[in-house]
């Protein structure tokens, strides 16, 4: 796995009435041997924050809606947890995404 690439991963939400996870798309941030660090694609995208990053379904994203990547909604994880490669962002996507997080982490000089 690597930086661009969508992922299926497991998550539970606390006010769900079964014990049940629910498999999400999500967004490699960065990754080492044991862990990575993802964002959270939802289809919700009216909902969309300046820093998200919208997406539209490619073959070779493997998105099957118009999703939005919910780079203030991040978290690392065990790279065990990860069920799953769905595809991958175009250079154009990635340099996207890169432009995104200089400005949500005010890394511009």
């Amino acid at each position: 796995m690597f930086k661009g690439d969508v992922v299926l991963i497991p998550l539970s939400y606390p006010n769900r009435s079964d014990d049940k996870m629910k498999l999400v798309p999500a967004l490699i941030l960065s990754e080492d041997e044991g862990a990575a660090t993802v964002a959270f694609i939802s289809t919700k995208t009216e909902e969309q924050e300046a820093c998200d990053l919208i997406l539209h379904p490619k073959k070779g994203n493997g998105l099957h809606a118009r999703s939005v990547v919910r780079l203030n909604k991040i978290i690392t994880i065990e790279k065990s947890f990860i069920l799953g490669r769905l595809g991958t962002l175009s250079t154009r996507e990635m340099r996207e995404l890169n432009l995104r997080l200089l400005e949500l982490f005010d890394l511009n000089y």
